[in-house]
């Protein structure tokens, strides 16, 4: 089936705010029930000639990761390509919006028209093994240090993409946990695609 056809498919049955239900047998690319970590669908990027990442309703994640929030129909739209590996978690939110949570080490691209006109927020989900972690955050080479807090945050990267800082050098925000490891998280521009990925 085209990627494009899957996509419509799965706009149409798992519509933001919603999270469809079916049969846990199934093994195609279709929506199962699910519990944590437990495979509820695929997440259609028609930029990426077959490759998928899987969508789960819950990630035992004890790394931080990124998240990308808004309607599910322009989420999709905006996200043009992946690289790297990993899984997506699927949060529904209060108003018909959705949280889609990317875990693992994997980059994505987005469209940056897109982006600005859509209010698509971006931000990151930090664990509590990162609690008062030594961090630290801002342009490449010119980053401060901070002391994380475990919860959910916005980031500023809508916001630099659309002064067009990110153009000129990448921003980042790492971290460092003594039992969980290191964690770097970056965005940048070129052209009309913005870069958000993160490294373990």
């Amino acid at each position: 089936m085209p990627l494009l056809a899957v996509a419509f498919v799965l706009g149409a049955l798992f519509p933001a705010g919603a999270v469809a239900t079916g049969d846990t047998n199934n093994s195609g690319p279709g929506l199962g029930r699910g519990g944590d970590d437990e495979t509820i669908g695929t997440l259609p990027i028609v930029g990426n000639h077959g490759q998928h990442l899987e969508l789960v309703r819950h990630v035992r994640d004890v790394r931080p990761d990124f998240y990308l929030e808004g309607a599910y129909d322009e989420l999709l739209a905006t996200i043009i390509g992946f690289t790297g590996s990993g899984q997506v978690s699927y949060e529904p939110l209060p108003g018909g919006h959705v949280r889609l949570g990317f875990h693992g080490q994997l980059e994505v691209q987005l469209d940056r028209g897109l982006l600005q006109v859509t209010g698509i927020q971006v931000g990151t989900s930090v664990p509590e093994g990162y609690r008062a972690a030594q961090a630290w955050t801002g342009f490449a080479g010119q980053a401060r240090s901070l002391r994380l807090h475990a919860g959910d945050f916005s980031l500023p990267v809508s916001s630099l993409d659309s002064l067009g800082l990110l153009d000129q050098a990448p921003w980042v925000l790492g971290a460092q946990s003594r039992a969980h490891g290191s964690f770097l998280l970056h965005a940048f521009s070129d052209a009309g695609i913005l870069y958000l990925g993160q490294n373990y």
